[in-house]
């Protein structure tokens, strides 16, 4: 699978993963543990893709620039070699 439909594919899971995840728990626990249970579903699945997606040329993480700025979308050119995925 290309790297840029790898992390679209990660982003759809993270949203649509999200809302189910945020609707499903809404309705079973509340409080302090409802925002624990959506902050991790959130923190784990950003963390994993920063793993899981990588330039399969350089290596490094398509998301992050060379800057250091963090971006959602992978693109079609990684940002540190310049080559196309």
């Amino acid at each position: 699978m290309r790297v840029e439909k790898k992390g679209l594919l990660f982003l759809a899971i993270y949203v649509v993963g999200g809302v189910a995840v945020t609707a499903i728990t809404s309705q079973f626990v509340s409080g302090i543990a409802w925002a624990a249970i959506i902050f991790g579903w959130f923190a784990v699945f950003a963390i994993l893709q920063f793993f899981v997606v990588r330039c399969p040329h350089c290596g490094k993480s398509p998301f992050i620039t060379p800057n250091g700025f963090s971006t959602p979308l992978a693109g079609k050119q990684c940002r540190h070699c310049h080559r196309d995925y």
